[in-house]
């Protein structure tokens, strides 16, 4: 058995677990808040997405189990023919001996082969996540970032210094992403603001500059809970965006993309915020999204 079947039964096997997983991420939402027709949909989604699952398991499986006794038939063919020919050209009971007593040994080393074939099969499928997660985490390919900029109004986007930063160092944004990671790679620090109208792509512009960027940029959503970060407990969103931005001024990088900093702020929390955006704006180079 081949391994270019082996290895698109794997990538369509872990295709459909990926599928899989991320219809039960919305479990609870489906199943607490009670609507009929979500709940339905949801159960439908699961149900068939584990069907998919399922049938996809058992093709690896088979073409894993088919591909393993063929590798242990083809290393029995040779053994087999010389213990043939050692029977039929015996010429003696004691060389018959010899060879009954070498069986168990013959055969335990046939269990081996088998064992070690059928363990392949997973070695190749352990190579092929780990493709498929060296993918997920290399360079967003090209295409991907052409899609955020087809999200976006250039033409209504601009560019505002905050605090100390020149007004000439603002711009309008009328083409592409990619001119603004040009625009940020060339600067050292300042604080900027993404002003455009509702739905004109301000914090799509944030994620595609990430993307641009990669490590040089450090990228806090609107909604940021999920991020781990060694924060305790029972703290308000406001006193977490805090402790996040404090920690970033021992080690950041370079450039800071705070989307929404600002949202569901008091006037305390957001003046106190504000502030720290501004000392970091000193050493980093800050672009950020208001909601207010």
């Amino acid at each position: 058995m081949g391994k270019k079947p082996l290895t698109l039964a794997t990538r369509e096997q872990r295709e459909a677990r990926i599928d899989f997983d991320a219809v039960q991420l919305t479990t609870w939402d489906n199943l607490t808040i009670g609507n009929t027709t979500n709940t339905a949909r949801w159960s439908s989604s699961l149900d068939s997405c584990f069907e998919n699952l399922a049938v996809k398991r058992l093709k690896l499986t088979t073409l894993r189990e088919v591909s393993s006794l063929l590798s242990t038939w083809a290393a029995m063919i040779p053994v087999l023919g010389s213990n043939v020919w050692m029977v039929t050209h015996a010429s003696s009971s004691a060389e018959l001996a010899l060879f009954v007593a070498t069986l168990p040994r013959q055969l335990m080393v046939l269990n081996h082969l088998h064992i070690v074939s059928s363990w392949s099969g997973f070695f190749h499928e352990l190579r092929e996540r780990h493709q498929g997660l060296k993918s997920a985490l290399s360079e967003v390919p090209a295409h991907i970032r052409r899609e955020h900029d087809g999200r976006i109004r250039f033409g209504e986007l601009k560019l505002t210094p905050i605090d100390g930063a020149t007004a000439t160092d603002g711009f309008e944004i009328h083409t592409c992403s990619e001119n603004v990671a040009v625009w940020a790679q060339g600067k050292k620090h300042g604080r900027f603001r993404v002003e455009g109208g509702n739905g004109s792509g301000k914090s799509t512009l944030l994620r595609s500059l990430k993307e641009s960027l990669g490590s040089e940029a450090f990228y806090l959503p609107a909604e940021h809970s999920a991020l781990d970060f060694p924060v305790a407990g029972g703290l308000s969103s406001g006193q977490r965006a805090r402790f996040i931005l404090e920690s970033l001024k021992i080690s950041a990088p370079r450039v800071l993309l705070l989307d929404e900093w600002d949202a569901n702020l008091d006037i305390r929390q957001r003046s106190l915020l504000d502030q720290l955006i501004g000392q970091l704006s000193e050493r980093h180079l800050v672009l950020e999204v208001r909601h207010n």
